[in-house]
């Protein structure tokens, strides 16, 4: 019983996702030739549920019938999924959300950076990571009251 749920709530699932446009039904292999009105889908899908066991060999419309909803549904399904990889790949480019700086920008002045801009221009390379000195293990052995 617990398969039969699971068959049910992820078929309403897939119902209730956005179906492709007709361009991209032919990119996902779905028959568009054959359309199917919705009295016709209601009747096959209770013909199926009322009789399981072998209802092909006896009722090959109902086959078919059941065959094209089958379709639809997984393209309905792969385009949807395709829609949530677009978009979560537009989201994760990053690019339309990067801060822009703004040119001719008035830069705070205070009393610090005041006298750093006039002193004049030093002749060092070094950055700051370069004049950090480098980290030296304690020697052993050290003993400070003798």
């Amino acid at each position: 019983m617990r398969i039969v749920r699971t068959i049910m709530l992820l078929s309403a699932i897939v119902i209730l996702m956005p179906s492709p446009p007709e361009s991209a039904k032919k990119d996902v292999g779905l028959v568009v030739a054959n359309d199917v009105s919705a009295p016709e889908i209601f009747v096959a899908a209770t013909r199926a549920a009322s009789d399981i066991g072998g209802f092909c060999a006896r009722e090959p419309q109902v086959c078919t019938t059941a065959a094209y909803v089958m379709e639809m549904l997984e393209a309905k399904a792969k385009y949807s999924v395709r829609l949530i990889y677009d978009w979560a790949n537009e989201a994760s480019s990053g690019d339309a959300a990067a801060p822009v700086r703004a040119d001719g920008v008035d830069h705070l002045v205070t009393s610090s950076t005041k006298v750093a801009a006039d002193e004049p221009m030093s002749q060092t390379t070094l950055k700051i990571e370069d004049r950090i000195p480098a980290w030296r293990a304690p020697t052993k052995g050290l003993n400070v009251n003798s």
